[in-house]
């Protein structure tokens, strides 16, 4: 009898582990990112990275303080999304950005500093725009 509750508990804490292993599935920008976290923008927005998107946790800048006073964006709505990992500091993924106080998406590259405390992204489409940075 002993022996048969032994192997029952042996089993059931073998199908606990599997599936928590089941659950845990791939995200695409992974559960440990290093981007993953909150990121404070030079304009002042802050955003949060988790697994393949970011959002706004914070809008400051001028535009997009008038992009949110219009009603086209809000604290919680997606800042970046498509994430996925290019290279040991690179990054591929949808940056929202704007045109007339109108946001829309554009495709982007982020690259992370080798000391993981700053990133920038830059559009892929747009030659002229400058990276925007964050740091942690």
């Amino acid at each position: 009898m002993k022996t048969r509750i032994k192997l029952l508990g042996f089993i059931v804490l073998v199908a606990i582990i599997g599936f928590s292993f089941a659950a845990c599935g791939d995200d695409g920008g992974g559960g440990d990112s290093p981007l993953n976290g909150v990121w404070y923008g030079e304009t002042g927005n802050v955003v949060a990275f988790n697994g393949n998107s970011a959002v706004f946790k914070e809008i400051n800048s001028p535009d997009w303080k008038e992009i949110q006073n219009r009603g086209n964006i809000n604290i919680g709505d997606q800042k970046m999304r498509n994430i996925s990992r290019i290279g040991d500091l690179q990054w591929s993924c949808q940056d929202r950005g704007y045109s007339n106080y109108v946001p829309s998406w554009y495709n982007a590259m982020i690259t992370m500093s080798a000391n993981g405390n700053t990133i920038q992204v830059r559009s892929t489409e747009i030659d002229d725009q400058f990276p925007f940075t964050y740091t942690r």
